[in-house]
């Protein structure tokens, strides 16, 4: 297994990278699910850190429905990233009738950029099938929980989905996945890919100490 943290600041991606983590997902803001970091943040892991690193594309907390001020921050966000060595773009929309002209249109300004279309998945009706949807417009990556509970709390119901998730998308599991379940997500998937924020919401941080031990495990040879 492969572990993606989701880091909140600067300081905790150096970390994430010293201690082994294979891609880094720069957000901000972990008491609304993240949002995007500053353009000083990103430019500071990017010189420090040899793992890719993508960032969140996402201005206020809420819906994923973006107003129109908030769309012309992003467009400047994302021409600045541009200019950079960034792994990708961590972006969703919400569900509607127009979602997937909404998509493209976001698609025609994120690319070459490539996209991994986070947990707002959870709340459309039928997940698989926006899977094979967001795979045929392009779309590279999917971060999902299976539900917005988590990982863990319908396990055979996220079976069923990886298990007919398109092939050349690369899903990363993710929602509240820490060290005591990595044993039980080798055992019953071939994930390739786990998110994690591994958060200590007392001090403000990532826990070390867990994300060591999620390393350690998920490159366990499965028995």
């Amino acid at each position: 297994m492969l572990i993606e943290v989701a880091c909140f600041n600067k300081i905790d991606a150096l970390t994430a990278y010293e201690l082994g983590a294979n891609r880094i997902e720069l957000c901000s803001n972990y008491s609304v699910g993240g949002l995007s970091p500053s353009i000083y943040d990103v430019e500071f892991v990017l010189q420090n850190v040899g793992i890719p690193v993508t960032v969140m594309l996402r201005p206020s907390d809420g819906s994923f429905s973006y107003s129109k001020k908030e769309e012309l921050k992003m467009l400047h966000f994302l021409a600045e990233l541009k200019r950079m060595p960034v792994n990708g773009i961590v972006f969703g929309v919400d569900y509607g009738d127009n979602w997937m002209n909404i998509m493209k249109n976001w698609l025609d300004h994120i690319n070459p950029l490539k996209i991994t279309f986070h947990r707002a998945i959870e709340q459309y009706p039928n997940p698989l099938e926006t899977m094979h949807e967001l795979n045929n417009l392009g779309i590279q990556r999917v971060l999902t929980g299976g539900s917005a509970l988590g990982v863990m709390h319908h396990l055979s119901e996220l079976i069923q989905l990886l298990d007919h998730a398109p092939h050349e998308m690369e899903i990363i599991l993710g929602g509240g996945i820490r060290a005591k379940d990595v044993s039980t997500l080798r055992k019953y998937t071939q994930i390739k890919w786990i998110h994690t924020a591994c958060f200590n919401k007392t001090a403000n941080r990532l826990d070390q100490q867990e994300l060591k031990k999620i390393i350690k495990l998920s490159s366990v040879e499965a028995e």
